[in-house]
């Protein structure tokens, strides 16, 4: 368990980072990021179409998931870098790609949560999550990523938190417009 990235992120996610930078873990990245889909596709309003039958559902659930996999694993690495460039940041697309894996690892507890309200036929939506798993995914998150953006792009934490906020804002503005 020492080396293990599913364990050491939470409580040490810059010498984790450090870790799966050297030894090049590339299965840490697809894992998380799987799971971050399903929950994506799950999440957004994906649940509406359980009116529908299991194929179709597992149909778009499936395509759906493709779509957010490729967004949260390819695109969101490309355009933070993006912006990192502007201070000039020295990362690589895999290492932020990796960091962005690692950051995702706490999703598994909102896909945990999604699928035991599946199980007991509830809406499995975004807002039916619970706030209390939500701010807890989120604050591991944000932790991850800012610590993580900081080592690959040799920047000092707050420069890292505003790398991060510059390049996730467009899709944060789209996100509210979609409520």
């Amino acid at each position: 368990m020492k080396n293990n990235p599913y364990y050491t992120i939470w409580f040490r996610p810059g010498p984790t980072v450090e870790a799966c930078l050297r030894q090049k873990k590339g299965h840490v990245v697809h894992v998380p990021l799987i799971i971050a889909a399903i929950s994506a596709a799950w999440g957004n309003d994906i649940a509406g179409l359980f009116g529908y039958g299991w194929p179709e559902t597992l149909i778009i659930t499936f395509i759906v998931s493709v779509f957010a996999y490729l967004l949260i694993g390819y695109f969101v690495p490309w355009w933070t870098l993006l912006f990192g460039k502007i201070w000039k940041g020295k990362g690589k697309f895999r290492q932020m790609q990796l960091v962005i894996g690692l950051a995702n690892i706490p999703m598994v507890f909102v896909l945990l949560y999604q699928i035991m309200a599946l199980a007991g036929g509830e809406a499995i939506v975004d807002e039916r999550v619970s706030y209390a798993v939500q701010f807890i995914t989120w604050i591991f998150y944000v932790r991850t990523l800012i610590v993580g953006t900081a080592k690959i792009q040799g920047f000092w934490y707050g420069l890292a938190l505003v790398n991060i906020l510059l390049s996730l804002l467009p899709f944060f503005i789209i996100r509210l417009m979609m409520r």
